[in-house]
């Protein structure tokens, strides 16, 4: 995908590369400002069209160029990533090998450098956005599932204390549907004919009001009425 950026007035297309050569420079960040998440040396797919040429350290001439960032996000209630920063990444200062260090790709050019910054950082942004807005985005995917694997005990705790409190079953389908199935849980069914077991599942779903779910002890998928559960608890 192709990024245009074509009025200096809306965004400032230059990019400013200070210092195109292979040296190193440490980000210095507030770390209580940080956001909960980050993906670092991401390869973005999407490229940006600048809207004046920049001269490469090869002396190419291109306007085609994407980059390697680091993504700074969270995560909003409904599980969509919410980008709080992204930035140039810059690789770690034992990294000695050429080609390891490179964080700017001239698209169709086959050149790749290191640079300390990228200015405005605005239009790494906008291209993070834009490959956050692709079908079947492969950084959407790595930032939910790291959201989720990080969050994974918090998530299934989520989902027992609802089905303890009887919530509400459009609710719960939505965590479900959020933090991902496959929880592991262990609750007490009671049966129609008065008998009660324990039941440890991993979690699919909520349809109506019924729980959808992998049996742990014989792998099969088994469906459990929500108001026959009890004493529910994570794994």
């Amino acid at each position: 995908m192709v990024l245009a950026v074509s009025e200096v007035e809306k965004v400032r297309s230059q990019l400013n590369f200070f210092s195109p050569m292979f040296g190193w420079l440490k980000s210095l960040t507030d770390k209580s400002a940080e956001p909960l998440l980050v993906v670092e040396g991401y390869r973005l797919e999407t490229t940006v069209k600048l809207a004046h040429p920049i001269r490469t350290p090869g002396g190419s001439r291109v306007t085609l160029v994407s980059f390697c960032v680091n993504v700074h996000y969270s995560m909003d209630e409904g599980g969509t990533p919410v980008i709080r920063r992204v930035q140039l990444w810059q690789p770690d200062e034992n990294i000695t090998g050429v080609l390891a260090r490179c964080n700017v790709f001239a698209t169709y050019k086959g050149e790749a450098w290191h640079s300390v910054s990228c200015e405005p950082e605005s239009l790494l942004n906008l291209a993070v956005q834009a490959e956050l807005a692709l079908q079947d985005s492969r950084l959407r995917r790595i930032m939910v599932g790291r959201w989720r694997a990080q969050n994974h005990g918090k998530h299934a705790q989520s989902i027992v204390d609802s089905l303890n409190n009887r919530g509400d079953p459009e609710q719960l389908a939505k965590l479900i549907n959020a933090t991902g199935y496959g929880k592991e849980i262990a609750f007490t069914y009671a049966k129609s004919d008065g008998t009660s077991r324990t039941r440890k599942v991993s979690v699919i779903d909520v349809t109506g009001h019924w729980l959808r779910a992998q049996d742990l002890e014989d792998s099969e998928f088994k469906t459990f009425r929500l108001d026959q559960i009890s004493n529910a608890r994570v794994l």
